[in-house]
């Protein structure tokens, strides 16, 4: 991720997110502060912020959320057994 940055002479910002996870940009998409996601090829997107949320909050915020959401969790053998009676 890089730094949220100010976007051509609008007062629009947006900052470049690249990772293989692919999942993580349409995770990215549905977060209230984003006003949008521009990809530039299958690993790189530019993440615009909305211009309603202050732009460091906004990155420090979505940073936070994919942190946790691409953390992988192991669940216990008992949890994979009580998921298959579901």
């Amino acid at each position: 991720m890089t730094p949220p940055a100010e976007r051509g002479n609008s007062t629009k910002y947006g900052f470049w997110l690249e990772t293989k996870e692919i999942h993580l940009f349409r995770y990215v998409r549905s977060l209230i502060c984003v006003a949008g996601v521009t990809m530039q090829g299958t690993e790189r997107g530019l993440i615009d912020i909305d211009d309603d949320y202050d732009p460091d909050e906004a990155w420090h915020y979505i940073r936070q959320e994919i942190e946790e959401e691409a953390q992988v969790v192991t669940l216990d053998k008992i949890w994979k057994d009580a998921m298959q009676w579901l």
